[in-house]
Protein backbone atom coordinates (compact mmCIF):
# COMPACT_ATOMS: atom_id res chain seq x y z
CA UNK A 1 0.00 0.00 0.00
CA UNK A 2 3.01 2.29 0.26
CA UNK A 3 2.85 3.44 -3.36
CA UNK A 4 -0.87 4.03 -3.51
CA UNK A 5 -1.49 7.72 -3.97
CA UNK A 6 -4.68 9.72 -3.99
CA UNK A 7 -4.47 11.54 -7.30
CA UNK A 8 -6.47 10.14 -10.23
CA UNK A 9 -3.36 10.47 -12.39
CA UNK A 10 -1.47 7.91 -10.29
CA UNK A 11 -3.84 4.97 -10.68
CA UNK A 12 -1.70 3.55 -13.47
CA UNK A 13 1.13 3.14 -10.94
CA UNK A 14 -1.03 1.03 -8.62
CA UNK A 15 -0.89 -2.63 -9.44
CA UNK A 16 -3.85 -4.94 -9.18
CA UNK A 17 -2.08 -6.68 -6.31
CA UNK A 18 -1.77 -3.41 -4.38
CA UNK A 19 -5.42 -2.58 -4.92
CA UNK A 20 -6.43 -6.11 -3.91
CA UNK A 21 -4.41 -5.81 -0.70
CA UNK A 22 -6.04 -2.47 0.12
CA UNK A 23 -9.47 -3.94 -0.48
CA UNK A 24 -8.81 -7.10 1.56
CA UNK A 25 -7.55 -5.09 4.53
CA UNK A 26 -10.52 -2.70 4.33
CA UNK A 27 -13.02 -5.56 3.96
CA UNK A 28 -11.52 -7.58 6.83
CA UNK A 29 -11.31 -4.51 9.03
CA UNK A 30 -14.94 -3.57 8.39
CA UNK A 31 -16.07 -7.15 8.92
CA UNK A 32 -14.37 -7.24 12.31
CA UNK A 33 -15.81 -3.82 13.09
CA UNK A 34 -19.25 -5.37 12.50
CA UNK A 35 -18.35 -8.21 14.85
CA UNK A 36 -17.09 -5.82 17.52
CA UNK A 37 -20.16 -3.61 17.22
CA UNK A 38 -22.49 -6.53 17.96
CA UNK A 39 -20.45 -8.88 20.13
CA UNK A 40 -21.31 -7.15 23.42
CA UNK A 41 -25.03 -7.37 22.66
CA UNK A 42 -24.89 -11.15 22.22
CA UNK A 43 -22.80 -11.74 25.35
CA UNK A 44 -24.24 -8.98 27.53
CA UNK A 45 -26.51 -11.13 29.75
CA UNK A 46 -23.60 -13.31 30.89
CA UNK A 47 -21.18 -10.37 31.19
CA UNK A 48 -23.62 -8.48 33.41
CA UNK A 49 -24.34 -11.53 35.55
CA UNK A 50 -20.63 -12.23 36.07
CA UNK A 51 -19.54 -8.66 36.78
CA UNK A 52 -22.64 -7.09 38.32
CA UNK A 53 -24.59 -10.02 39.75
CA UNK A 54 -28.28 -10.56 39.27
CA UNK A 55 -30.03 -7.47 37.97
CA UNK A 56 -33.70 -6.71 37.57
CA UNK A 57 -35.01 -6.50 34.02
CA UNK A 58 -35.15 -2.72 34.29
CA UNK A 59 -31.56 -2.49 35.56
CA UNK A 60 -30.38 -4.84 32.82
CA UNK A 61 -32.14 -2.77 30.14
CA UNK A 62 -30.50 0.39 31.50
CA UNK A 63 -27.07 -1.26 31.44
CA UNK A 64 -27.67 -2.52 27.90
CA UNK A 65 -28.63 0.94 26.69
CA UNK A 66 -25.64 2.48 28.48
CA UNK A 67 -23.01 0.06 27.17
CA UNK A 68 -24.28 0.27 23.59
CA UNK A 69 -24.59 4.06 23.74
CA UNK A 70 -21.03 4.45 25.01
CA UNK A 71 -19.79 2.34 22.09
CA UNK A 72 -21.71 4.44 19.56
CA UNK A 73 -20.47 7.65 21.20
CA UNK A 74 -16.91 6.32 20.82
CA UNK A 75 -17.72 5.43 17.21
CA UNK A 76 -18.80 9.01 16.47
CA UNK A 77 -15.80 10.51 18.26
CA UNK A 78 -13.48 8.07 16.47
CA UNK A 79 -14.89 8.96 13.07
CA UNK A 80 -14.01 12.58 13.66
CA UNK A 81 -10.67 11.95 15.40
CA UNK A 82 -9.32 9.37 12.94
CA UNK A 83 -10.54 11.47 10.01
CA UNK A 84 -8.31 14.30 11.22
CA UNK A 85 -5.43 11.89 11.90
CA UNK A 86 -5.89 10.41 8.41
CA UNK A 87 -5.60 13.87 6.88
CA UNK A 88 -2.41 14.60 8.84
CA UNK A 89 -0.61 11.26 9.06
CA UNK A 90 -1.93 9.52 5.96
CA UNK A 91 -4.67 7.03 5.23
CA UNK A 92 -2.61 3.85 5.46
CA UNK A 93 -1.19 4.41 8.93
CA UNK A 94 -4.53 5.71 10.19
CA UNK A 95 -6.39 2.72 8.76
CA UNK A 96 -4.02 0.23 10.36
CA UNK A 97 -3.92 2.03 13.71
CA UNK A 98 -7.71 2.28 13.89
CA UNK A 99 -7.98 -1.46 13.21
CA UNK A 100 -5.37 -2.14 15.90
CA UNK A 101 -7.24 0.18 18.28
CA UNK A 102 -10.58 -1.61 18.13
CA UNK A 103 -8.82 -4.99 18.11
CA UNK A 104 -6.76 -4.18 21.21
CA UNK A 105 -9.66 -2.83 23.24
CA UNK A 106 -11.89 -5.73 22.21
CA UNK A 107 -9.16 -8.12 23.35
CA UNK A 108 -8.83 -6.22 26.64
CA UNK A 109 -12.55 -6.69 27.30
CA UNK A 110 -11.82 -10.40 27.59
CA UNK A 111 -9.54 -9.63 30.54
CA UNK A 112 -11.81 -7.13 32.32
CA UNK A 113 -12.81 -7.84 35.90
CA UNK A 114 -14.72 -4.63 36.65
CA UNK A 115 -17.70 -3.06 34.90
CA UNK A 116 -15.87 0.27 34.45
CA UNK A 117 -13.13 -1.59 32.52
CA UNK A 118 -15.78 -2.94 30.13
CA UNK A 119 -17.23 0.55 29.69
CA UNK A 120 -13.81 2.12 29.00
CA UNK A 121 -12.81 -0.62 26.55
CA UNK A 122 -16.16 -0.43 24.75
CA UNK A 123 -15.75 3.32 24.31
CA UNK A 124 -12.20 2.93 22.99
CA UNK A 125 -13.11 0.03 20.70
CA UNK A 126 -15.85 2.32 19.38
CA UNK A 127 -13.23 5.00 18.71
CA UNK A 128 -11.25 2.54 16.59
CA UNK A 129 -14.36 1.29 14.80
CA UNK A 130 -15.52 4.80 13.93
CA UNK A 131 -12.11 5.63 12.55
CA UNK A 132 -11.93 2.51 10.43
CA UNK A 133 -15.32 3.12 8.88
CA UNK A 134 -14.41 6.66 7.87
CA UNK A 135 -10.91 5.89 6.66
CA UNK A 136 -11.62 2.65 4.77
CA UNK A 137 -14.34 4.16 2.59
CA UNK A 138 -12.29 7.32 2.06
CA UNK A 139 -9.23 5.29 1.07
CA UNK A 140 -11.14 3.13 -1.41
CA UNK A 141 -12.75 6.26 -2.89
CA UNK A 142 -9.35 7.88 -3.33
CA UNK A 143 -7.30 5.01 -4.75
CA UNK A 144 -9.76 2.86 -6.66
CA UNK A 145 -10.08 3.33 -10.44
CA UNK A 146 -13.20 5.31 -11.23
CA UNK A 147 -14.58 2.68 -13.60
CA UNK A 148 -15.13 0.10 -10.82
CA UNK A 149 -15.05 2.30 -7.71
CA UNK A 150 -18.82 2.19 -7.08
CA UNK A 151 -18.90 -1.60 -7.33
CA UNK A 152 -16.05 -2.09 -4.85
CA UNK A 153 -17.42 0.50 -2.47
CA UNK A 154 -20.73 -1.38 -2.56
CA UNK A 155 -19.00 -4.69 -1.89
CA UNK A 156 -17.09 -3.08 0.98
CA UNK A 157 -20.36 -1.94 2.54
CA UNK A 158 -21.58 -5.55 2.94
CA UNK A 159 -18.58 -6.40 5.10
CA UNK A 160 -20.24 -4.78 8.14
CA UNK A 161 -23.39 -6.98 8.05
CA UNK A 162 -21.17 -10.01 7.43
CA UNK A 163 -19.45 -9.11 10.69
CA UNK A 164 -22.72 -8.57 12.52
CA UNK A 165 -23.88 -12.04 11.42
CA UNK A 166 -20.51 -13.46 12.46
CA UNK A 167 -20.95 -12.12 16.02
CA UNK A 168 -23.97 -14.40 16.37
CA UNK A 169 -21.94 -17.31 15.02
CA UNK A 170 -19.18 -16.59 17.53
CA UNK A 171 -21.75 -16.58 20.34
CA UNK A 172 -23.12 -19.89 19.08
CA UNK A 173 -19.68 -21.53 18.83
CA UNK A 174 -17.94 -19.94 21.85
CA UNK A 175 -19.78 -20.21 25.16
CA UNK A 176 -17.38 -18.11 27.22
CA UNK A 177 -17.74 -14.37 26.70
CA UNK A 178 -14.08 -13.94 27.63
CA UNK A 179 -13.01 -16.32 24.87
CA UNK A 180 -15.45 -14.66 22.46
CA UNK A 181 -13.84 -11.24 22.96
CA UNK A 182 -10.43 -12.75 22.21
CA UNK A 183 -11.49 -12.35 18.57
CA UNK A 184 -9.83 -8.93 18.96
CA UNK A 185 -6.49 -10.59 18.31
CA UNK A 186 -7.43 -11.10 14.66
CA UNK A 187 -7.81 -7.39 13.77
CA UNK A 188 -4.54 -6.74 15.59
CA UNK A 189 -2.96 -9.34 13.27
CA UNK A 190 -4.58 -7.68 10.22
CA UNK A 191 -3.09 -4.34 11.30
CA UNK A 192 0.36 -5.84 11.76
CA UNK A 193 0.30 -7.64 8.40
CA UNK A 194 -1.01 -4.54 6.63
Amino acid sequence: METILTSDTTFKKNTSAQLAMVFIICFAGNMFAGIVSTLMSVYLPVVVKELRGNQSESQFNDMSAYINSIFIFGWAAGGFLWGVIGDKAGRKISLLLSIACFGLFTLLISQANQWWEIVACRFLSGVGTGGLLVISFTLISEVWPEKTRAVYTGILSISIPVGIFSAGAINYLVNSWREGFMVGIIPIGVAIIG
